[in-house]
């Protein structure tokens, strides 16, 4: 196998990533997927759950893509789990609320970016299974962070008028 330190990474960029990595994966180019993953990997700084849903800036997107496209491979499991965790990061401002106005303003703006992005057509093609159920099971999370810290949610006194 040829070693990925040989050859240049600049070659793969936002703009050409997912076209690279669906033809490393339909021509059986391990090395070229591996600059995929490495290039994702790295520039994880620069996704976000704001990033339009075609985007592999996004991070639904590009977590999906690793998981279809990378996740067989155990040599590129540092990158699969480096994109996971910025999944992790970008989600948990559903779930580890911190209070005050600017915990719920995180809170907010992430819902607004996931409604906007679960109401796309093409949210179900092209987020992974289980990239959907994580995002589902931190909008659970957050549901349930905000129902036991609401007093009237727990004894239901919020309902009545």
């Amino acid at each position: 196998m040829v070693e990925q330190a040989a050859y240049p990474t600049a070659v793969v960029t936002w703009e050409n990533v997912i076209d690279v990595l669906q033809l490393a994966d339909k021509y059986d180019m391990p090395v070229v997927r591996g600059f995929c993953a490495d290039f994702l990997s790295r520039n994880t700084q620069q996704m976000s759950i704001s990033a339009a849903l075609s985007s592999p800036m996004n991070v639904l997107t590009a977590a999906s893509l690793l998981e279809r496209y990378c996740s067989g491979a155990p040599e590129l499991s540092p990158f699969v789990t480096a994109v996971g965790t910025a999944l992790s990061s970008a989600l948990s401002p559903l779930s580890q609320r911190q209070g005050g106005s600017a915990g719920d303003a995180l809170c907010r703006n992430a819902v607004s970016n996931l409604r906007r992005l679960t109401e796309s057509p093409s949210y179900t093609t092209t987020i992974s299974a289980t990239v959907q159920a994580r995002v589902v099971s931190a909008l659970l999370a957050g549901l349930e962070s905000v129902s036991t810290a609401c007093e009237g949610c727990r004894t239901g006194t919020a309902i009545r008028g």
